[in-house]
């Protein structure tokens, strides 16, 4: 477990590795070096779904470019729409260190968005500018987490001494509220994820990252599992039922790929871990491509969104999943 105090020693590389269950690092980005200061990436996500949609925001500040993002999905008719706002530089984006105190607002004459954080809730309002054929789009929604300590700490290493990862990922999320495109409102309610990330990447990176929730009244059921986040010794592989958090081991993603040797993203692919405790299906419903290009720069993501079915066991209980809605991501960066 992470002891408490700063991520950074004064020369700017991770005190330690590994996990937490509780808040104890402080984010000190004052002690990147200098030669590192441009290379800093930032962002808040959060991912909401239920069986017929899903919407999804990124805040991002990654030094030289800065963006919000939006996502409607549309699991019936297996369509989506992103927009992304772009802006050079990082001066209009300022994220808070810590990801569960500060907030955020941003008032650009193409998009506003506040996120505020209480004690045990979030609020987002956003409101972006012709998202669509011209009409605005309007979320409001408050966020709250059924079971508090749904959520993990990871500390990752890389090869470089000074690139890290710090991350937090906070499961079992209800989001309840109304999206409005032009004249129409939409009341929704979904469940899902708060993805926090600081850290100093590789050049060249690529991870599959898996998150999936289900909330009901007496039961809830989420897992988060991750493969290719630096070298961490310590996986950020874990399943949450109710209030009981389990850790689990190394991940395998059996991936399909077609006759030229590519990812064939919407077909069924198989969840394994080494010791057997993972053993989950995953069947596609729509794959949400996004792609960045700036000649050096570049970003691919595959947001496969489906349904996993299987089982995880335990020391204590063997956990059924019969198709919980969730996704599987994969990204590639030259950042």
């Amino acid at each position: 477990m992470l002891s408490k105090g700063n991520i950074l020693t004064n020369k700017g590389t991770l005190v330690e590795e590994g996990i937490s269950f509780e808040e104890v690092n402080k984010y000190n980005k004052e002690n990147i070096p200098f030669l590192y200061k441009s290379r800093i990436k930032e962002w808040n996500y959060y991912s909401f779904l239920n069986d017929q949609n899903g919407f999804l925001i990124t805040v991002a500040n990654n030094t030289y470019m800065s963006y919000v993002s939006f996502s409607f999905v549309d699991f019936v008719a297996k369509k989506y729409i992103t927009k992304t706002y772009l802006s050079i530089g990082s001066n209009n984006i300022h994220l808070p260190k810590s990801p569960l105190k500060g907030n955020i607002e941003i008032n650009d004459h193409r998009y506003f968005i506040s996120i505020k954080n209480n004690q045990d809730s979030t609020k987002i309002i956003a409101k972006f500018n012709h998202f669509v054929k011209k009409m605005d789009l309007t979320v409001s929604l408050n966020v709250t987490n059924k079971n508090k300590g749904n959520s993990i700490y990871i500390l990752h290493p890389f090869k470089n001494k000074h690139h890290f990862y710090y991350n937090y990922k906070e499961n079992l999320l209800i989001g309840d509220g109304y999206l409005k495109l032009g004249n129409k409102k939409t009341v929704f309610n979904g469940n899902g994820v708060f993805d926090f990330g600081r850290g100093i990447w590789p050049y060249k990176t690529e991870w599959f990252w898996i998150s999936s929730s289900y909330v009901e009244k007496e039961n809830s059921l989420s897992f988060n599992l991750g493969l290719g986040f630096g070298q961490a010794q310590e996986t950020e592989n874990i399943l949450y039922v109710n209030d009981i958090k389990y850790k689990l081991n190394d991940l395998d993603i059996i991936i399909p790929k077609n006759e030229k040797d590519k990812i064939s993203y919407l077909d069924t692919r198989t969840l394994k871990s080494q010791d057997g405790d993972i053993n989950l299906t995953f069947t596609p419903i729509i794959n949400r491509h996004d792609k960045l290009n700036f000649a050096i720069l570049s970003t691919s993501q595959n947001q496969v969104f489906g349904k996993f079915s299987g089982e995880i066991k335990t020391k204590e209980k063997v956990f059924k999943i019969q198709d919980q809605i969730g996704f599987i991501e994969h990204f590639k960066n030259r950042w």
